[in-house]
C-alpha cells in the first residue's frame, strides 16, 4: 500500500515526458501533491455521516471552497510556470543562434553560409529581424522571404545568393556585394547602401530603390546606374547627414 501511495504521489503513472516535465518543476509537483490531499479529504468527507447544518457541516462547506480555490491556485501555477520556461527557452535559443553565426564570422566556407542563413531562419522565425551578419559569408545560400530590416549587413558577401522578397529595409549595407545575386522584389526602404557591389544582380530593377536612403558609391551595372541618375539622382550623391538609427 505505502508503495502504491508513493508511486501515485511520484507521477510513475504518468508518461515517461509527462513524468519528467513534472519532476523537473517543483511547483508544479508540489501543487499537484496538495491538490490530490484536497481531493482525497473532499471523497472522504463527502461519504463521511456528518451533520450538514452543524459545525462540522459549515466546516465542511468552508474546506469545499478552500479545495476549489487551491484547484484554481494550482491551475494559474501551472499556466504562469509554462509561460516563463517558454519565454525562458526562447531566449536562450535565440542567443544560443546569435553566438552560432559570432561563430560562423568570417569564416569562407560554403558549410558556414548555410549555418548562417539557417540560424537567421531561426531568428526570424522567432521575430528577431535586427542582426549582426557584418563580415559573414552568405554566398550561394537561399533566404527568400527574409526580414533584415535594421540590419548590419557590412561587409556581407551575398554573391549569387538567392534573396527573393528578402526586406533590407533600414538595413546597413555598407560594402556588402551582390554580384550575381537574385534580387527579385527584394524591399531597399531606407536602407544605406553606401559602397555596396550590385553588379551582375539579377532581377534588379531601379524602382526598387524607389524609397531607399543612399546608393553613394554603390557599384551598378551601366544601364542600372543610368535608370537610377535619371530616376532617383540624389542616391548617388554623398547624403547630407547620416540615416537615422
Amino acid at each position: 500500500m505505502k508503495k502504491l501511495i508513493s508511486s501515485f504521489f511520484n507521477f510513475n503513472w504518468l508518461p515517461k515526458k509527462a513524468q519528467l516535465y513534472v519532476q523537473d518543476c517543483p511547483e508544479i509537483l508540489f501543487t499537484f501533491r496538495i491538490l490530490f490531499v484536497a481531493i482525497f479529504v473532499l471523497l472522504v468527507l463527502d461519504f463521511a455521516p456528518i451533520d450538514r447544518n452543524g459545525y462540522l457541516g459549515n466546516l465542511f462547506a468552508e474546506f469545499h471552497g478552500l479545495a476549489f480555490d487551491l484547484i484554481v491556485f494550482g491551475i494559474l501555477i501551472v499556466v504562469y510556470n509554462r509561460i516563463i520556461e517558454k519565454r525562458r527557452s526562447r531566449e536562450q535559443d535565440i542567443k544560443r543562434w546569435q553566438e552560432e553565426i559570432d561563430d560562423f564570422r568570417h569564416w569562407p566556407a560554403k558549410e558556414a553560409a548555410y549555418r548562417i542563413a539557417g540560424n537567421i531562419r531561426r531568428l526570424n522565425r522567432n521575430g528577431i529581424y535586427e542582426i549582426d551578419l557584418s563580415d559573414c559569408n552568405l554566398s550561394d545560400v537561399v533566404l527568400d522571404n527574409a526580414n533584415l530590416s535594421g540590419s548590419n549587413l557590412a561587409y556581407v558577401d551575398f554573391c549569387g545568393a538567392q534573396l527573393l522578397a528578402v526586406d533590407f529595409s533600414m538595413a546597413k549595407m555598407f560594402h556588402a556585394e551582390f554580384i550575381k545575386a537574385d534580387l527579385s522584389w527584394a524591399i531597399f526602404n531606407k536602407a544605406d547602401m553606401y559602397r555596396a557591389d550590385f553588379r551582375g544582380a539579377i532581377n534588379l530593377e531601379v524602382d526598387q530603390f524607389d524609397n531607399s536612403f543612399s546608393l553613394y558609391g554603390a557599384k551598378l551595372d551601366p544601364e542600372l546606374e543610368a535608370q537610377v541618375r535619371e530616376k532617383y539622382p540624389h542616391l548617388l550623391e554623398e547624403p547630407k547627414e547620416k540615416q537615422k538609427a
